[in-house]
């Protein structure tokens, strides 16, 4: 921003009604921003964390190890005290010291006290990134807008450019014949924006159309034609150009393809129409029955 002058603005100048859109769209930014960091820490983390959950659980698998012996080796001196016939009182007590020390709620104790263990060092390794925008600026700048009228041999079309100089960007345009990018602009009589490849002159009106305003090309010559220019024979209902359509005798028109001269009486007659005269040459029928 130290190539541009920056002045202070008034904040009611300021439209508002965007804001809330534009707030959320540099919080994603700003998440965007500081993600790969968070990923950094929080693999670190994690690190830590598995270190910690492995100490402990090695930690209190000694304990279980040795809480599991203990009770092993107290059952089996009751066992041995029972088949000596100690007295019974001797006996209740080491029952009473059995259950005291060995109870399922012993064993419950110290599986609880390992999970709130793990669940203290999960706390303790946690990351939790809210992130928020204390302090925001919006900066307001111009975007210009240019009508750009392009001329093409009398006709003209006005097309919109834009150009921001913050990035310094001017609209992008494509060719709508073959979709390229454009770095030059052309306008076809069609009123499509194309690029010099797609442009061409119709060989009957000489306008230029681009690829999309060219009906094909005329079976007859074979030159391009475009659609205003482009006739469809009804004989062959083959494409041809204004220039290779025939008006025949009885006032239609044919391509040239499809008519041809009675050399009798010279006037242009459909092919399919023409007889053979009794001197062997095809005329028209008129010719054909004058004796």
């Amino acid at each position: 921003m130290e190539d541009y002058n920056i002045q202070e603005g008034k904040v009611e100048e300021a439209s508002t009604e965007h804001l809330s859109v534009d707030y959320n769209s540099a919080k994603e930014k700003l998440h965007e921003l500081l993600n790969k960091k968070v990923e950094k820490i929080s693999g670190e983390l994690n690190e830590k964390l598995n270190k910690e959950i492995l100490r402990v659980n090695e930690h209190y698998d000694k304990i279980l190890g040795e809480f599991n012996l203990n009770k092993s080796r107290a059952v089996e001196r009751i066992k041995e005290a029972t088949k000596n016939n100690e007295p019974a009182d001797k006996l209740n007590r080491m029952k009473e010291a059995f259950e005291h020390s060995f109870s399922d709620s012993n064993l419950l104790k110290i599986t609880s006290e390992i999970k709130a263990v793990i669940e203290n060092e999960k706390s303790k390794y946690s990351l939790d990134v809210d992130n928020r925008l204390i302090n925001t600026t919006i900066i307001y700048y111009p975007v210009f807008k240019v009508i750009l009228v392009l001329d093409e041999a009398g006709f003209s079309k006005a097309v919109e450019v834009v150009y921001n100089p913050l990035t310094d960007e001017l609209s992008s345009f494509v060719c709508d014949s073959c979709k390229t990018s454009l770095n030059e602009l052309n306008v076809c009589h069609g009123g499509h924006i194309c690029c010099s490849s797609c442009l061409h002159s119709c060989s009957e009106c000489g306008k230029r159309f681009c690829r999309l305003c060219f009906a094909g090309i005329c079976d007859s010559c074979g030159k391009l034609v475009c659609k205003n220019c482009a006739r469809k024979c009804s004989s062959c209902g083959k494409l041809v150009c204004k220039n290779c359509m025939r008006k025949t005798g009885t006032g239609g028109e044919k391509c040239s393809n499809c008519v041809s001269y009675c050399p009798v009486c010279s006037k242009i007659v459909e092919k399919k129409t023409m007889v053979r005269g009794s001197d062997g040459r095809m005329v028209c029928r008129g010719c054909a029955s004058k004796k």
